[in-house]
């Protein structure tokens, strides 16, 4: 887990709602008093194992602790190498319909087919397919000048 999406507010939030003062939890995560405090002030984002320490005690995840930019679906198949034929393959459509579902500019109606082509659980599958429609959408805003046009999913209440 690297730490580089760290927010010390969350910490903290954490930390109050779980009924820990700084000692208490420097105890309960294995770490210095001083480490949990300079933790929570923001300097320097703590390591991935202090990370971890601190989401164990606090019985969260450090992802909640570090939440990392949405991942898309073409970043996670660029991760983990298929390429675009194979993920074709996998779902059942050809390259351009797979292109365009990871770039965010296409819904599907099997999203399990996709999910299992992805190797992911549904939940991600759904949510990695949100950030990039997500992605597209603030492309679509940068291209039009940031002007309030409706995207291709909001339409334009026009019937």
């Amino acid at each position: 887990m690297h730490p580089d999406g760290f927010r010390p507010e969350l910490l903290a939030a954490s930390r109050r709602k779980a009924g820990f003062s700084h000692d208490a939890l420097a105890v309960s995560a294995g770490v210095g008093p001083q480490t949990v405090r300079r933790v929570e002030e923001g300097g320097r984002p703590p390591g991935g194992r202090v990370v971890n320490a601190l989401a164990t005690a606090l019985g969260t995840t450090a992802e909640a602790l570090a939440p990392s930019e949405p991942t898309t679906l073409g970043r996670i198949r660029d991760r983990r190498g298929p390429t675009r034929r194979r993920m074709a393959e996998a779902v059942g459509y050809g390259t351009g319909t797979v292109r365009a579902v990871q770039a965010g500019r296409c819904g599907v109606r099997h999203a399990e087919r996709w999910a299992r082509g992805h190797e992911l659980s549904e939940d991600r599958w759904r949510a990695a397919g949100e950030a990039g429609r997500e992605r597209c959408r603030e492309a679509i805003r940068r291209r039009s000048g940031g002007q309030n046009r409706p995207t291709p999913d909001e339409g334009t209440g026009e019937q």
